[in-house]
């Protein structure tokens, strides 16, 4: 990062395998620097960026002790493959950083602290705008932002950053007025470029600006772009008033209308950076959705006679060792809709339509035909079986809506229920589907 102060503008959430091989879901913040305006996203410490499973395991994997490591063969042999390739990379990276701030890693380093290192640097292979939350890395970040001496990040005023440079090429350029031989010449360039961490482009760049112009030469060319990305105010007012005037207005034909109009010379306009600026204004394509929409109304409704209805979902639950291996199970529940109760559930270690339809069977045999039922559109439901099962015993069969969870909302709020329970049930070390089959009577 610059440097700067940073703020949280929202979060997005991650899917992560974690050490004993459930999957769990991370909530990741995202958070804007005040100064470039570079969206960055915290990444915890135990995951390691643009991999599934978690740092644990990658690095028990990467050390050999796989007797305890939940994922496949393949997936392991991935996790090899990936470290033998960024192995050396990545020793380079923490070579570099400890010559330039210090010894802030100790000399052998674990898999885990040069992750750290190489994402709080910004020098991932993958990414440049993810670092890690975590003590190591706080220490990093810490002598990122404090080191005023060596660091450039730091370097807000063109002064600044051209008497930082002038430290960096005053051996040279001293060397060159001495009529210092080539390999002297050399022999200092690549020692400048190795501790300040630059091209040898750059730097030649930078000798070539000093002995042109002079310390004036030295000083960063802005890029002259605006806050607002080149567009004017009274221009951005004018597009915004065409998109709420007819939302379904398309980025190239509000450009188009302006250039037509004559407000806005041809080619002054960027769709990509106008898309951008209405966004950042609530006038996007979405965002003009969001406002056009009242919103589902999810109307209330409720069977007068038991039996009328019944809903069914899955559940997923804990995961159990199986025969062996180890396997997550799923508890399929039967709810009438008028009394909401339950007619029949069951824990199941499969998640195939046979589940299902055991449960059906199970859950007709005790309490008899229903009226209809109501599914949402999982696989396990929308099967051949099922309607033929309904057509044959004279059951209506209903689907929910797709993309509508409001309106299966008696089972998801049996579900909740089902949360707690078995958080309770975690307690009793149950190890078996019979023992959360007891436990659930």
């Amino acid at each position: 990062m610059c440097g700067n102060t940073i703020f949280v503008i929202g979060s997005r959430k991650r899917k992560i395998v974690n050490a004993v091989g459930e999957k769990d879901t991370l909530v990741i913040r995202r958070l804007r620097c005040k100064d470039c305006l570079v969206i960055h996203h915290e990444l915890p410490d135990i995951v390691v960026p643009y991999k599934r499973h978690c740092t644990e395991t990658e690095e028990k994997v990467i050390a050999g002790d796989v007797g305890e490591v939940y994922c496949e063969e393949s997936t392991m042999r991935r996790i090899r493959a990936w470290w033998s390739a960024c192995r050396l990379y990545f020793e380079s990276v923490l070579a570099s950083l400890r010559k330039k701030y210090g010894n802030v890693f100790s000399t052998e380093c674990a898999p885990r602290e040069m992750i750290y290192a190489v994402a709080n640097a910004h020098l991932w292979i993958h990414t440049r705008s993810a670092f890690l939350s975590g003590k190591r890395s706080h220490m990093l970040m810490l002598y990122l932002l404090r080191n005023e001496e060596n660091s450039m990040t730091e370097l807000r005023k063109p002064e600044e950053i051209a008497v930082n440079r002038h430290k960096i090429i005053a051996p040279i350029i001293a060397a060159v007025e001495e009529k210092a031989d080539a390999a002297k010449l050399a022999l200092l360039k690549k020692e400048a470029c190795e501790l300040n961490g630059i091209h040898r482009r750059t730097l030649m760049r930078w000798v070539d600006a000093y002995r042109g112009h002079g310390f004036e030469g030295l000083k960063p060319v802005g890029s002259g772009k605006s806050v607002t990305g080149g567009i004017p105010e009274e221009l951005l007012a004018e597009a915004i008033l065409l998109r709420r005037e007819v939302p379904g207005r398309s980025i190239p034909q509000i450009i188009e209308i302006l250039e037509m109009e004559g407000k806005a010379p041809p080619g002054l306009l960027k769709r990509t950076t106008l898309q951008d600026r209405l966004q950042e204004r609530g006038y996007s394509a979405r965002q003009m959705k969001m406002y056009q929409g009242g919103g589902v109304a999810a109307r209330r409704f409720q069977r007068q006679d038991r039996g009328d209805m019944w809903h069914s979902d899955i559940k997923y639950g804990p995961f159990l060792t199986v025969g062996g291996v180890k396997k997550q199970i799923y508890l399929v529940t039967f709810l009438d809709d008028a009394t909401r109760y339950v007619v029949h559930g069951e824990f199941y270690d499969s998640l195939d339509q046979t589940v299902v339809e055991d449960c059906f069977r199970k859950a007709v045999l005790k309490e008899g035909l229903p009226r209809r039922v109501y599914f949402d559109n999982g696989k396990q439901y929308r099967t051949t079986w099922m309607e033929r099962a309904c057509a044959i015993l004279g059951i209506k069969l209903l689907y929910a809506k797709p993309y509508s969870p409001e309106s299966t909302g008696k089972i998801e709020r049996f579900n909740r229920t089902v949360e707690n329970f078995l958080d309770e049930v975690a307690l009793k070390s149950c190890k078996t589907l019979d023992d959360y089959g007891q436990a659930s009577d």
